[in-house]
């Protein structure tokens, strides 16, 4: 019965429990459910041990015992670490605890109810067990795929292997192509795979992720067990059978075969560029970057089902910002204090309603402190501006806010970045915008738009100290 409660758990099954909630000593609620021991079984604290106590303390449990506090906000759950605050959403299924981070990282814990090393075993191996391996002959060629269900999805356990235009052999040699597959180009990957199998989007490709055990481990579990380079294999425990086949450039070079394996998305940022994931024969994580829609990488095709679709979050449109952040650049430090006291709630030490006749006397070359001065976005209200948000970054100069960046949890194409926040295109927007840009950044979860007030002006700039010397 355990295990069956269990598969239930890892393939969400269960209703979620419903929240039983307990006073903590300064009166917050806490749910009951939550409490007592919890073992990571994916994401950064797979295999740690987390225990949250009846007054919001608790320990994690991984090469040493670390205190924590936790609480509940609003519908914010929160833990903080060393003074690290990590905050996001949760739910419980059964006797799985997920943990959704604000910057899209999600950790899976499983309740427990007897040793945790012995639960960890368990839930690894009850996922084992529920692999269902097959086959499918693809009636174009005739090619006979390896496939393996995983969850609710079935994925074809090699890479495909189909001969168009738009496809190419690494280094233009067939026995490469019988090894690894092909290479595809972006618009060839979209419609490449056969009738009723499909190029995986976002979504899918994370689901499958997190059920290897999360970003940082799944690459080991998904990897081959021979074939990358310096013995940087996996355990192949699902039978994915990853290989590094390397890409193709539109130039007509090849490289990184052996190293590393390239896969498209179903993801598109933008007219040119487009996602896709790689594993690294150096390490165990799964990673996400994009790069040219002309270049090649290899496709693994995903099988249609109505119940087993996933939705990606470039399916869902956009979410509009709550609050007119586009009037925001350029706006002087004292007004924008004071409209986040009214708009917010949120009263800043300094820069607030009560501040009268402020102005800005430093400059990029002395006084620099007061010339850089502004207040910051405080991260509880990032989310009142637009709920997809993980971070804001504030830049001042002068007493204006020269420029903001604003962090998205998750990836999203140009044109949803732009309605997110009212643009049409980066070239439309109003006199206080002197540039934007939306992008993809360093964040591998996410997606940002820079809205730029005014140009930089620094001490590069204006040449603070030149001219100094040789004087009379």
């Amino acid at each position: 019965m355990k295990s069956q409660s269990l598969l239930k758990s890892i393939f969400g099954i269960a209703v979620i429990a419903v929240l039983l909630p307990i006073m903590s000593c300064d009166g917050a609620k806490n749910p009951a459910e939550l409490l007592g021991k919890w073992v990571g079984v994916s994401g950064d604290d797979k295999d740690g041990v987390m225990e949250f106590l009846s007054d919001g303390t608790g320990t994690i449990t991984r090469d040493s015992v670390v205190a924590i506090t936790w609480k509940m906000e609003e519908d914010r759950f929160i833990i903080v670490t060393c003074g690290e605050e990590r905050s996001g959403i949760y739910e419980i299924r059964d006797s799985l605890f997920m943990f959704t981070e604000d910057n899209g990282k999600t950790s899976k814990y499983a309740k427990c109810n007897k040793d945790c090393k012995e639960v960890a075993k368990e839930y690894a191996e009850a996922i084992i067990k529920a692999i269902e391996k097959g086959s499918f002959t693809d009636g174009r060629d005739n090619k006979i795929y390896k496939t393996v269900k995983l969850g609710n999805q079935t994925w074809m356990a090699e890479n495909l292997n189909y001969n168009s235009t738009g496809s190419k052999c690494y280094e233009d040699k067939e026995i490469n192509c019988k090894k690894y597959g092909r290479l595809y180009d972006y618009p060839t990957a979209k419609s490449a795979c056969p009738s009723g199998w499909h190029l995986p989007n976002n979504a899918e490709w994370q689901a499958l992720v997190d059920l290897a055990g999360g970003d940082n481990f799944a690459g080991k579990v998904l990897k081959a067990f021979s074939g990358w380079n310096e013995n940087g294999n996996g355990t192949d425990a699902f039978g994915f059978s990853a290989l590094p086949s390397g890409y193709g450039s539109s130039y007509g070079s090849f490289g990184s075969v052996g190293n590393t394996g390239y896969w498209w998305r179903d993801f598109e940022f933008n007219a040119n560029r487009a996602f896709y994931i790689f594993m690294f024969y150096k390490r165990d994580d799964v990673s996400r970057n994009m790069n040219d829609k002309r270049d090649f990488y290899s496709v693994r095709c995903v099988q249609d089902s109505p119940d087993a679709k996933i939705i990606n979050s470039s399916d869902k449109g956009y979410k509009k910002a709550s609050v007119d952040a586009i009037s925001w650049p350029s706006m002087p430090a004292d007004k924008f204090g004071c409209m986040m006291e009214k708009t917010f709630g949120y009263k800043d030490e300094r820069f607030n309603c009560s501040l009268k006749g402020y102005e800005n006397k430093g400059g990029p070359c002395e006084n620099t402190d007061e010339y850089y001065e502004g207040p910051a976005f405080p991260s509880s209200l990032i989310k009142k501006v637009h709920p997809w948000l993980s971070g804001i970054s504030l830049s001042w100069e002068h007493g204006g806010l020269q420029g903001i960046v604003f962090w998205f949890d998750r990836e999203l194409t140009e044109e949803q970045v732009l309605k997110s926040f009212g643009f049409t295109s980066k070239e439309n927007h109003p006199g206080n915008i002197m540039s934007l840009d939306a992008e993809n950044g360093s964040n591998p979860n996410g997606s940002f738009l820079q809205l730029q007030g005014f140009d930089h002006n620094g001490a590069a700039d204006v040449g603070c100290g030149e001219g100094d010397e040789g004087g009379d």
